[in-house]
């Protein structure tokens, strides 16, 4: 979506995760746009990233919709791994510009439902008896499954 040319200078693209670690790491760009599937590896490269270059912001970018529950987990998981932003691509182009303005002049660029109270931790594995459901969005089948992608699993590893 973005091009050479436009409004924003030195774009670099990475096709991989280890080779935008390496551009990281010799350009220490200021701002990182981040766009992986599935969703919870975002998560992965926001850390990596964050940790390659330390004076980096990064904005990560989910392809399609996320249902609210599991975008607020991911909002709270991509906060802690160090990213400064977090949008889902089926905004409009119009819409994309004016957060990277915003996320570069500084800004935090979160979607308006991730500013709810995220009670969802998709690190560590909740155990049946440490289980309430007043205090979660997700079941605990959720949990887990998001946990494990978390890791790294794939969808026939789970």
């Amino acid at each position: 979506m973005l091009r050479e040319g436009d409004e924003f200078e030195d774009i670099r693209r990475a096709k991989t995760l280890d080779s935008a670690e390496a551009l990281a790491l010799q350009w220490r760009p200021e701002a990182i746009l981040v766009a992986i599937d599935p969703p919870i590896s975002t998560v992965h490269a926001a850390r990596r990233l964050t940790a390659a270059s330390p004076g980096s912001r990064v904005l990560a970018v989910c392809r399609g919709s996320l249902d609210a529950a599991v975008g607020q987990a991911l909002t709270s998981e991509l906060r802690q791994a160090g990213a400064s932003g977090f949008l889902s691509s089926d905004i409009s182009g119009v819409e994309l510009r004016r957060a990277l303005h915003e996320f570069v002049s500084g800004s935090s660029v979160f979607p308006p439902w991730s500013e709810n109270r995220v009670t969802v931790n998709l690190t560590p594995l909740l155990s049946a008896s440490q289980y309430s459901a007043r205090n979660v969005l997700l079941t605990l089948r959720q949990t887990q499954v998001l946990s494990l992608v978390a890791e790294g699993l794939l969808n026939k590893e789970i």
